[in-house]
Parts: structure tokens; C-alpha cells; sequence
């Protein structure tokens, strides 16, 4: 009698728990590389700004800044998205001076969950030796305001700071071209 009721009940418990599962996957976090939380609804979310590192070394040359926009909700973004980077130089150590400003249209590339871009804005030049902000925003129209920028600081210097790559990386792959073989 017992294994009788419990094949009547196994079926029930298991479209019970599938049914179930779709709600528990919207309310737990999940991750996405590295990313913010996967909020429930409209999120929009700068993720890195993977062209510079914060509190970094850069030389007094042309910046281009390479950031990550990601549609971290749960549901579709279908409002165009802007990406919006602002330089500011720290004038005197204490006055933070707006140097460059530029926005790029993203459009609806964002429009599903988990879908993303990297946005690269025009280049910009640190002109004097100092502390620069770097800070990349997204007007969204989402509910999880506190993902919608990133800010890190970079200090120009003059020359090549150590640890700071100049020139190209040529894959080694790309050195055994004209290379003899023998079979």
C-alpha cells in the first residue's frame, strides 16, 4: 500500500517543483563574468571599464577607454541605451576640472537578458601629470540605479611608468611565419 501512494504522489511533487523552479531562479542572484547580480526586471549595468585598471598607470598619450555594458535584468530592454564617458582632471590635488566628455548611441543592442557590448569612445589625452577620473555611465531607465556607472582613477605620468606595455604584442604563433619545416 505504501509504494502504491507513493507512485500516485511522485509524479505531483516533481510538476510542483518545476513549476517552482522558474520563480526561484528570478529571486536568487545570479553572476554573469564577473558582473553585478543579475537584478530582477529592467537592468542595465556597466560591468569594467577594461581598457585602463584603477589607480593605474597611463603616459602622456592618446586614451582610448574600452568599457563593458551588459543587459543584467531578467526581462527584455527594448528603450535605446547612451554610453556616456567624462574625464576630470584633479587641479591642484583638490578641484576635480572637466577635460573630455563623449557619448556613443548604443541603440537596443542591449535588448536581452544577459546580452552586452564593449563601447569604445574616441581618445582622449592627458595633457599634464596628475590624477585623472575616468567614469563611464549609462542612462537606463532601470530600477538598479547603483550599477549604472563605474569611476576609477588614473595617474598620468611623464615618460613610461614601469609596468606599462608600449608597442605591439605579436602572438608567437605569428613569429614562425616563413619558418622551415621539416617533414
Amino acid at each position: 500500500m505504501m509504494r502504491e501512494e507513493g507512485l500516485r504522489t511522485g509524479p505531483i511533487v516533481l510538476i510542483s517543483l518545476l513549476m517552482l523552479l522558474p520563480s526561484l531562479l528570478l529571486v536568487s542572484p545570479q553572476t554573469a563574468e564577473g558582473g553585478p547580480a543579475r537584478g530582477p526586471g529592467l537592468d542595465i549595468a556597466v560591468v569594467e571599464i577594461s581598457s585602463h585598471s584603477d589607480h593605474g598607470a597611463i603616459t602622456l598619450t592618446d586614451q582610448v577607454v574600452i568599457a563593458k555594458v551588459v543587459n543584467s535584468g531578467t526581462f527584455n530592454y527594448t528603450f535605446p541605451v547612451n554610453a556616456t564617458l567624462q574625464v576630470t582632471y584633479m587641479l591642484n590635488g583638490t578641484i576635480e576640472t572637466p577635460i573630455f566628455n563623449s557619448t556613443k548611441q548604443l541603440g537596443t543592442v542591449l535588448k536581452g537578458p544577459g546580452n552586452g557590448t564593449n563601447v569604445t569612445f574616441p581618445s582622449w589625452k592627458p595633457t599634464s601629470v596628475g590624477t585623472y577620473w575616468i567614469k563611464v555611465s549609462v542612462d537606463a531607465l532601470d530600477s538598479h540605479t547603483q550599477n549604472n556607472s563605474i569611476r576609477i582613477s588614473v595617474t598620468a605620468m611623464a615618460g613610461t611608468p614601469a609596468g606599462v606595455k608600449v608597442g605591439v604584442d605579436i602572438p608567437s604563433k605569428l613569429l614562425n611565419i616563413g619558418a622551415i619545416r621539416s617533414g
